[in-house]
């Protein structure tokens, strides 16, 4: 790796952040702030800046919101343009929902099957390949994937659950990839992240991993790998997870 997290700290840089309404990605805008980064955060919502200020906290003052929705082509290039005179050390692209998981994928309607792969793979993909041309040169892609989308792990979940979500997480691993493909000098760095089975509205009250500790982790191993022009599927303790 070309620098630490130390180092990176110690000059100011900027980060798009993608999915920013609440959450992780609210909790992650939070932690970069704190950090002295300048961020440029997006949300879906139609809520009004004070409420994401009140929302952010402190932070506030280091977080300028923009809405888009990513699933609406027409928006992307309209935030595309509003950014026009913005570079970016990192573009994070946290957005993502899911099912519901209980249903194998015979029981799933088509329409919300393709909704699913719609949020989940094409528009982070879309966006991603958007705004390329915005990302500094040996700048860090970080998109939000799951060890779920890992078609070498096996499922740890019942029989027939997850099976919409894995499926739109292993697509966006593959499309990852076949943007790297296509970019192979740019020098960017590309970063999968998992950040764990984390308590927010997703992950529901049993889950074993704290907002903070997952964003912590993530933070922690995108610096790590910032600038390395490498590319890696992650969790967010470090671990490398298998395509």
């Amino acid at each position: 790796m070309t620098e630490t997290a130390e180092s990176i700290q110690s000059n100011e840089q900027t980060i798009l952040l993608v999915g920013a309404s609440r959450g992780l990605g609210l909790a992650l805008a939070n932690l970069f702030a704190a950090n002295k980064w300048k961020v440029i955060a997006t949300v879906r919502s139609g809520r009004t800046r004070s409420e994401l200020s009140s929302a952010a906290g402190n932070m506030s003052r280091g977080i300028r919101f923009e809405l888009v929705d990513i699933t609406d082509l027409e928006q992307v290039r309209d935030l595309h343009s509003r950014l026009r005179d913005q570079y970016f050390d990192v573009i994070f692209i946290v957005a993502g929902v899911h099912d519901d998981t209980t249903r194998p994928i015979h029981q799933v309607p088509v329409q919300e099957f393709s909704g699913v792969l719609i949020t989940n793979a094409f528009s982070p993909l879309y966006f991603a390949e958007t705004f390329f041309d915005r990302l500094k040169p040996q700048g860090t892609l970080a998109i939000m994937s799951s060890r779920m989308g890992s078609v070498s792990l096996a499922p740890t979940y019942a029989p027939g659950e997850w099976e919409t979500y894995r499926a739109s997480k292993a697509a966006l691993n593959m499309l990852a990839r076949c943007f790297r493909q296509r970019h192979p000098d740019s020098g960017s760095t590309l970063l999968m992240l998992h950040p764990g089975w984390v308590k927010t509205d997703m992950g529901g009250d049993d889950a074993p991993v704290e907002i903070a500790t997952s964003v912590q982790g993530l933070y922690r191993v995108l610096c790590k790998w910032h600038g390395s022009g490498k590319e890696a599927y992650l969790d967010y303790e470090g671990a490398t997870l298998p395509w």
